[in-house]
C-alpha cells in the first residue's frame, strides 16, 4: 500500500524525468526517440557549445518568440508575449539584480569546487546524452538519443591550471579543466590542503546557424559529473566559523561542527555522498544534479523516552486538588538534569567551542532550577488552585477547537477516533511552571529576578508557543482573583504589548526564527536580561524538550530548480503542469482509498510569492494557460518506448486560483482557508492557491503538503515560515504521515538565488543559522518624528489625572508640572536600550530629552492662544474643541499652523506611509539649462 511519502517521491521523479530526461542508471530510456528537439522537450541539464552561448530568447520565423523558450509545449496565443514583458523584477533589495535589461544565456559549462589534499587521486566519471536529429524526409520526426559515458583519472599534485583534458576523440569535444590555488590559511586550513575548481565544458564545433536541428546536435543533454576520491574530499570551512565575536556564530559554531559543506556548485548543485558514519568529516563522491532535494527533518516538542511525567490538562487539575502534584511533577527535573550531565553527545574538540558549550549547561542547569522552584510553589494552596483553574481553562479551550475540526462534541474529545484529549506538550508545561515564581511571588529575591529578565520562548513554527504562553496568562489572571477577590484585582492583568506599568512588568515574547535576540530585546523592552526557552543544547538536534526524528520520510523535502536561457514564469508553468499531473497520476493509482488516499496532501498546489506583482502575473497565466495544457499534458509527455511508464495523468481543467493575500477581503480569505482543508474527493476542493507572506504566521491547515515558491524570499526568516506551512501532519505511522513537499524556481540572473542553488543541500542544512537579524531601532530620527509626539501625549495623560479626560488636553499647570518627569523618563529609556552606546550616538538622549521639552513646551502655547479650546482628537467629544493630534491625511488648515504640525500622530506605528510611483516623461529629450 502506498504512502505519502512515496507519493511525495513519485513527484520529484517526475520533475526529473521531464524537466532534465534520463540518467545513465534510468535503462529504459537510455535510448529515448523525442517527437521534439530535446532542447525543447527538456527544460535545462544540458550544455550547448562553449563559443555560441545561444540566446534563450531566439524567435520564430515569424519573429515571435517562442513558447517553447519558456518551457511550454506548444506556441500559445498571447500569453507568451505577457510572460516576456512581465518578467522583468525590480527586486528594492538587490541592486545586482538588472534581469529586466540582461540576456539570458544556456549554459556551456558546469562544475564544482571542493578541497583536496595535493598528491590526491580522483576518478572523474561524466555520463551525457547525445541527440542526433530526424534525417530529410524522415516522417516520424524523432530525435534519437545515444547515451554516453566516460571516466578519467586525475592526480592533482599542487597549484596551477590544467590543460583541456579530452572525453571525445574530436578535441573539439567535452573536455575537463581543473585551477588548483592554495586553500586560504587564515580560514584555518592546513598547508597540505588545495581549493580545487573542475569544470566540464562543452568545446563541440558550434552550428552555422541559428537553427535548434543544427544546435541540438552538438549540446549535451543531461549532464553529470561524478568524483571519487580514495583519500576523501574534507570539507570547505566556512567564513562564519571566524565571527567568533558574535554570539550567535558561537552557539552555531558548536551547534553545526557536525554539518559539512563539501562543494559547491557551478551553474549547477552538487550533491555529497559515501561519508562514512565513523568519520563524517571526510566525504568520498562528489556528484553534480540538476534537480537538488534536501531535507529538513522533523522536530518533535517532546522529551526523551522514558521521561513520565503527566501531560494531560484535566488530569493534572485533579492533582492540583492536592500537594501530591509535587512530587508527580519532579520527574521534569530530575530527566532535565541528568540530560544534562550526558552532554556533549558528540566530542569537542576546539577550545572555544568547549567554553561555549559549558556557559550552554551552565543556561540549563539554571533553567532545571528555575523549573524545580516553580514546581515547589505548587505547594501553596493558592497557587496551586491558580494552576488547576487554568487547566481547566486551557482543556475547555481546547476541546473547543478540536471539536471544530473534527466534527465531533466536546466532549467527545479523546473519546472519538482520530481525536486525543487535552494535553500539553512537555515544553509547554516546563514553561508554565518556570515562570510561576515571577508571576505568583514577585516580591521574593526570585521573583523579583524573574520580573527584571524577558522570557524568550524559541520554538519551530508549529511548535505551539501561542498555548504556552495564554496558559501563563490564564494563570495569572485567576492567581490574581483569587489573591485579591476584591476591586483591587480589577483593571488589567495581561497586555499583549508592552505596558510601562510599575512594578516593571513580566514581558514573554515568543518566535521560531531570531538573531540577536538580546540585543533586539533591549532596543525594544530596555531590558538587559534575556533568559531564551527551552535552552539550547551543543547539539542543535536535540534540547531535551525538543528532538529531532531523522527520519526521511517525515521530513520536509526541498527541491531546487534553477534553469539558465528559460524564462521563469514559464518554468512555473511547467512545473505547475508537471506536478499536479504527477499528483493526478498518484491519485488514480490508489483511487480506491477515498478520502484516505495518499495523494491527497498534493492535490493542492500552494504558490508562494514574494510580491503581489508576480503573483498577479502569475495568476494571469495561471487562469489562461493551466487548464487547457493540463488536460492534454499526460497526453503530450507520453513516449512510446517499451518500459517507459508515464508518470503523468490527465487531469480535469482545475477551477478558478484563490489568493490569500492583503488585496483579498477577509469573508474571502476564510472561504479559502476552508476549501483548503476539504480532500480532493470533495466537490468545494481547491486545486491551486497562490499567497504572499500573509500565510507565513496563522495558516494551520494540516492537509496541505504542496508548495511552489517563486524566487528565494527576500529573508530566510521569511522562507522557514512561509514553507513551514505545508507537511505539518506527520507521524511515526506511515499511513498517517503527510510529509511536505517544497520546489523553489531559482533565477540565475539573481546572485541570492544562484549562490542558494548553487550550495542548494548545504543552505537547508543550516538554514536556521542564516536568519537575518531584525532591525530595531526604536530612537532612530525617523522613528522620533513618526512616534514620539503620541509618546508624549500617552505620557502626560495617563501620568496625570487632570489630564485624562478629553478636555484635559487644556490642563495647563498639570502640563508644567509633569514636563521634567516625562522629559526624564524617556531620556532615560533612551539610554536603557542601548540606542546611545555609539560613540557617534552620545548626545541622543539628551537630544531626546529636548525633543520632548519642545513638544511639551508647543502643547502648553497651544492651551494659552485666545479662545483655545483644545481636546486630544477631534472626535472624542463632540464639540469640545480642536483636537490637536492628527494624521498626515487631515486636510483642516488648522493643523497647517506652526503649533499643531508637531503633533501629527499614526493610529498605529505599525502604519507606514504608502509608495510614491515616480514616472519619468520625455526622458529621452535632452534637459538644457535654461530649463
Amino acid at each position: 500500500m502506498a504512502t505519502s511519502a512515496d507519493i511525495r517521491s513519485q513527484l520529484v521523479a517526475a520533475l526529473h524525468s521531464d524537466l532534465i530526461g534520463p540518467g545513465w542508471d534510468d535503462v529504459a530510456r537510455r535510448h529515448e526517440q523525442l517527437p521534439q528537439p530535446p532542447s525543447v522537450w527538456f527544460t535545462t541539464g544540458f550544455l550547448v557549445p562553449h563559443v555560441f552561448q545561444q540566446e534563450a530568447g531566439r524567435t520564430t520565423t515569424d519573429e515571435q518568440l517562442s513558447f517553447s523558450d519558456l518551457a511550454g509545449e506548444e506556441p500559445s496565443s498571447d500569453a507568451t508575449h505577457r510572460l516576456e514583458k512581465q518578467e522583468k523584477d525590480d527586486d528594492a533589495n538587490d541592486a545586482l539584480d538588472q534581469a529586466n535589461t540582461r540576456r539570458s544565456w544556456f549554459t556551456s559549462s558546469c562544475g564544482l569546487s571542493f578541497i583536496l589534499e595535493r598528491g590526491s587521486t580522483i576518478e572523474a566519471t561524466v555520463s551525457w546524452g547525445d541527440d542526433t536529429a530526424p534525417a530529410d524526409g524522415d516522417d516520424e520526426k524523432l530525435w534519437l538519443r545515444s547515451p554516453q559515458r566516460q571516466g578519467v583519472t586525475l592526480t592533482i599534485a599542487g597549484e596551477g591550471t590544467s590543460p583541456d583534458i579530452p572525453l571525445e576523440a574530436n578535441p573539439q569535444g567535452l573536455c575537463l579543466r581543473w585551477i588548483a590555488r592554495r586553500a586560504p590559511s587564515k580560514l584555518g586550513y592546513p598547508s597540505d590542503q588545495l581549493s580545487v575548481s573542475l569544470f566540464l565544458l562543452n568545446k563541440r564545433e558550434p552550428p552555422k546557424t541559428n537553427q535548434i536541428r543544427h544546435r541540438d546536435p552538438v549540446s549535451a543533454f543531461q549532464v553529470e559529473l561524478s568524483l571519487q576520491c580514495p583519500q576523501g574530499f574534507p570539507p570547505r570551512r566556512d567564513a562564519l566559523q571566524q565571527a567568533a565575536k558574535d554570539p550567535d556564530e558561537r552557539l552555531a559554531a558548536l551547534q553545526y561542527r557536525r554539518d559539512y559543506c563539501f562543494a559547491s556548485g557551478h551553474n549547477v548543485a552538487v550533491i555529497a555522498s559515501a561519508i562514512p558514519d565513523d568519520n563524517p568529516s571526510r566525504c568520498h563522491t562528489l556528484t553534480t544534479t540538476w534537480l537538488p532535494t534536501a531535507r529538513v527533518y522533523r522536530t518533535l516538542p517532546e522529551p526523551p523516552p522514558g521521561t513520565n511525567v503527566p501531560m494531560g490538562m484535566e488530569a493534572l487539575a485533579d492533582l492540583a486538588r492536592s500537594e501530591r502534584i509535587g512530587q508527580e511533577l519532579m520527574p521534569m527535573v530530575t530527566a532535565y538534569r541528568a540530560w544534562i550531565t550526558q552532554q556533549p553527545k558528540h566530542p569537542i574538540g576546539d577550545q572555544a567551542q568547549n567554553e561555549t558549550a559549558k556557559q550552554l549547561r551552565a543556561q540549563a542547569e539554571a533553567c532545571a532550577t528555575r523549573i524545580e522552584n516553580g514546581i515547589k510553589l505548587l505547594a501553596d494552596p493558592l497557587v496551586r488552585e491558580a494552576f488547576r483553574t487554568m487547566n481547566l481553562v486551557m482543556a475547555r479551550a481546547s476541546r473547543q477547537r478540536s471539536a471544530f475540526s473534527a466534527k465531533v462534541p466536546p466532549d467527545q474529545i479523546g473519546i472519538a477516533p482520530n481525536t486525543r484529549a487535552p494535553k500539553w506538550r512537555f515544553f509547554q508545561l516546563a514553561f508554565v511552571l518556570m515562570n510561576l515564581p515571577g508571576l505568583a511571588t514577585p516580591d521574593t529575591p526570585e521573583g523579583r529576578l524573574d520580573r527584571e529578565a524577558v522570557e524568550l520562548l524559541f520554538f519551530p513554527t508549529g511548535g505551539g508557543k501561542t498555548e504556552a504562553y495564554l496558559g501563563l496568562a490564564a494563570f495569572l489572571l485567576v492567581h490574581r482573583r483569587l489573591q485579591s477577590p476584591g476591586i483591587e484585582s480589577a483593571g488589567i492583568t495581561v497586555l499583549m504589548r508592552p505596558n510601562a506599568s510599575t512594578p516593571p512588568p513580566k514581558i514573554i515574547a515568543s518566535t521560531a526564527t531570531v538573531r540577536r535576540a538580546e540585543a533586539q530585546i533591549k532596543a525594544l523592552f530596555a531590558r538587559s536580561q534575556v533568559r531564551i526557552f527551552p535552552p539550547p543544547g551543543p547539539e542543535r538536534d536535540d534540547n531535551f524538550f525538543s528532538r529531532t526524528i531523522p527520519d526521511p520520510d517525515q521530513a520536509r523535502l526541498y527541491v531546487g530548480l534553477s534553469a539558465p536561457g528559460r524564462n521563469l514564469k514559464g518554468v512555473l508553468l511547467r512545473s505547475y503542469l508537471g506536478l499536479m499531473a504527477a499528483a493526478q497520476k498518484g491519485w488514480n493509482d490508489n483511487k480506491a482509498m477515498g478520502a484516505n488516499n495518499p495523494a491527497d496532501p498534493y492535490m493542492t498546489l500552494l504558490g508562494y510569492f514574494s510580491n503581489l506583482k508576480e503573483l498577479g502575473v502569475t495568476r494571469s497565466i495561471l487562469e489562461d494557460e493551466l487548464g487547457a495544457q493540463l488536460e492534454q499534458f499526460a497526453k503530450n509527455r507520453g513516449l512510446a518506448m517499451e518500459g517507459f511508464e508515464n508518470p503523468f495523468a490527465s487531469r480535469k481543467r482545475p477551477c478558478e486560483p484563490e489568493e490569500l493575500t492583503s488585496r483579498v477581503n477577509t469573508a474571502r480569505i476564510s472561504s479559502t482557508k476552508d476549501r483548503l482543508s476539504k480532500p480532493y474527493i470533495d466537490k468545494d476542493h481547491l486545486d491551486v492557491a497562490l499567497a504572499t507572506n500573509m500565510i507565513s504566521v496563522g495558516l494551520d491547515i494540516s492537509r496541505l503538503g504542496l508548495m511552489v515558491v517563486l524566487n528565494q524570499p527576500k529573508t530566510a526568516a521569511e522562507y522557514i515560515q512561509a514553507t513551514s506551512r505545508v507537511g505539518r501532519q506527520l507521524s511515526d505511522n506511515p499511513q498517517q504521515n503527510k510529509p511536505g513537499l517544497v520546489l523553489v524556481l531559482l533565477n540565475p540572473n539573481r546572485p541570492r538565488d544562484r549562490s542558494h542553488f548553487e550550495l542548494f543541500p548545504y543552505w537547508h542544512q543550516t538554514f536556521y543559522r542564516h536568519v537575518e537579524a531584525t532591525s530595531c531601532t526604536p530612537f532612530a530620527s525617523r522613528a522620533l518624528d513618526r512616534g514620539l509626539p503620541g509618546v508624549v501625549v500617552a505620557m502626560a495623560r495617563h501620568g496625570d489625572p487632570a489630564l485624562a479626560g478629553a478636555k484635559g488636553a487644556m490642563a495647563a499647570d498639570a502640563l508644567q508640572g509633569s514636563k521634567a518627569q516625562i522629559a526624564k523618563a524617556l531620556q532615560e529609556r533612551c539610554i536603557a536600550t542601548g540606542a546611545a552606546d555609539d560613540s557617534l550616538d552620545e548626545h541622543l538622549p539628551t537630544d531626546v530629552r529636548d525633543h520632548v521639552i519642545d513638544l511639551l513646551e508647543a502643547w502648553w502655547k497651544l492651551t494659552q492662544e485666545p479662545e483655545a479650546k483644545l481636546q486630544y482628537w477631534t472626535h472624542e467629544e463632540k464639540g469640545a474643541g480642536a483636537g490637536f493630534l492628527h494624521t498626515a491625511l487631515d486636510n483642516d488648515p488648522i493643523y497647517q499652523a506652526e503649533g499643531y504640525k508637531q503633533f501629527t500622530t499614526n493610529w498605529s506605528l505599525r502604519d507606514v506611509e504608502p509608495s510614491a510611483p515616480i514616472r519619468m516623461v520625455n526622458f529621452k529629450e535632452e534637459i538644457t539649462a535654461d530649463d
